[in-house]
């Protein structure tokens, strides 16, 4: 779907209730300084993509997310790790592990999902 950072901005807003462009602005227009036209042009591009809808409220369009959030970050992490790890999860949680990025937390979330696909895996064979 490829959302871009911006676009992400008006997608988690959406994700939350189904807003009007006016809505949408005044949200949006402290944080970015975005206007009325720059969320326009944003929604038609959203709706291109199959991400965004719209119904004809009273006086306003009200959008809608048409996939949920987990949709788009699935597809956003494949492509991802596609993009910059050529598909390899290995170097991937590596290239974390190797930093420090990892809380104890993070790191025993990790090892209950990982047991969790193992198990899974096993089940199926």
């Amino acid at each position: 779907m490829n959302i871009t950072n911006s676009e992400w901005k008006i997608m988690k807003l959406l994700w939350e209730e189904p807003r009007t462009i006016i809505q949408l602005t005044k949200a949006l227009e402290e944080e970015t300084g975005w206007k009325k036209n720059t969320i326009i042009n944003m929604l038609k591009r959203l709706e291109e993509k199959a991400a965004v809808v719209h119904t004809e409220g009273g006086k306003a369009k009200v959008f809608y997310p048409n996939c949920s959030k987990e949709e788009v970050i699935s597809e956003e992490s494949e492509a991802f790790l596609h993009k910059a790890f050529e598909g390899n999860v290995s170097l991937f949680l590596n290239a974390f592990v190797r930093k420090d990025r990892l809380s104890e937390q993070d790191v025993d979330e990790i090892c209950k999902l990982l047991d969790l696909k193992r198990k899974e895996e096993k089940g199926t064979k």
